[in-house]
Formats: structure tokens, sequence, C-alpha cells
């Protein structure tokens, strides 16, 4: 978010979604974060359905700095129509092979749902990830700085689970 605070986003496919923003002193001395009911928790994708618009395909390694690396791109095959309401476009992620251990980062519920059906993407951590509008320009891209091993807890309420 910026110096002195992180913008956290919990998602568990589902079940849980909270958005939470936390000082990094606090983060990095806490064992683990405890969410409340105040933040909207309950998620559910009702937008499953766009598993037929979209495809994962398998692209050539790239090198870069000397490094090899990973890529795939969930991209939309949907129908084309002239004006959508919703950003149609393609998603490239570049891997770093050494964080294989990793099943993917995939932030957007439908890349998600995409591979909890065919899984034929390889494991590990974003790099980079790029989305292409329909047009095929770059709307947004986002690089990785850092990537560090950690264990925290993260404690949500059963009661905040059923509202």
């Amino acid at each position: 978010m910026d110096t002195l605070y992180f913008d956290l986003e919990f998602v568990d496919q589902d079940k849980v979604w909270a958005e939470t923003k936390v000082s990094k002193e606090d983060f990095f001395m806490a064992e683990g974060i405890n969410l409340t009911c105040d933040y909207n928790l309950s998620y559910r994708n009702d937008f499953k359905f766009r598993t037929k618009e979209y495809e994962f395909e398998l692209l050539p390694d790239t090198i870069l700095n000397n490094k090899s690396l990973r890529q795939y791109k969930l991209k939309y095959i949907g129908k084309r129509k002239r004006k959508k309401s919703f950003p149609v476009g393609s998603n490239t992620y570049i891997i770093k092979d050494s964080t294989a251990f990793h099943l993917p980062i995939l932030t957007h519920s439908t890349a998600f749902e995409e591979w909890e059906i065919n899984k034929k993407i390889p494991n590990g951590i974003f790099s980079e990830k790029i989305f292409y509008d329909y047009q095929n320009n770059i709307e947004y891209k986002f690089i990785l700085k850092n990537c560090y091993k950690i264990k925290k807890s993260i404690i949500v309420p059963e009661d905040c689970l059923e509202q």
C-alpha cells in the first residue's frame, strides 16, 4: 500500500473474502492475523459459467536475466462483442522456476475455476502478471519485487461465516 502499511486480501474460493490494512511492523511481529465480522467474509463466485469462455495456453519458456522462466496465458475464447460491460482480455503469467513448490497464484476467480477444471498449468509464483485488453494492449502489469517464506495463521471466527 505504502511505506508503512500492507493492503492484504484473503480469498478462499466459495468460502471467505476479506481485505484489510495492517501496519508492516504489526504484520512482521504477529504470529497470526485475526479477521473480524466487520469484513465482508462470505464469498461465492457467481461466474463459474465463465470458464467456458476462457482457457489456459502454455507458452514457450522465456529467458530473463539469464534465468529460464515458464509462462502461460489465460485467454478469452468466447464470442467477441464490440462493447463489453466487463474487461475482456488475457493474462500472461511468467513463473519463477525456483517457486515450483507453490501452487499457482490466481487472483481472478475465473482463472481459479479454470485451473480447478484441468490443472494443466505449471506450479509456481508469478514474477510478472500482465493483463492485455481486448485489443491486445497492455492495460496493467504486476511485477513481483520480493518473495519471502513466512508462517502466519489467519483466524476467521465461525459465526462470521454464517452471515
